[in-house]
């Protein structure tokens, strides 16, 4: 049981895995199952070939809505926002930046 409401609060304590994410300007991608595998502070998302083809980790925090009948999440950040995040996060982990 404790196992199981823990990856149910790693996936934001709502079971978003596969949801599709919308940014303020328009889609990005979707919530990736490696959301299980952070910290319940943020979700994993598969941007595809928009960033890189890559995932990008987004605050929970940015979250602005869910709408569970149309498997959707929408974060309040733009396109170049996450885009920003995505570098920032690259370049902390290679230290060419910060």
């Amino acid at each position: 049981m404790s196992q199981e409401q823990s990856a149910d609060e790693t996936d934001v304590a709502l079971g978003l895995v596969g949801y599709r994410v919308e940014a303020t300007d328009g889609h990005v991608g979707k919530v990736d199952r490696h959301t299980a595998g952070v910290d319940e502070r943020h979700i994993v998302v598969d941007t595809g070939l928009w960033v890189f083809g890559t995932e990008v980790m987004l605050p929970v925090s940015a979250v602005s809505r869910v709408d569970r009948a149309a498997h959707t999440v929408w974060v309040s950040m733009s396109k170049a926002e996450i885009d920003q995040a995505y570098r920032d996060e690259t370049a902390g982990y290679y230290g060419t930046g910060g």
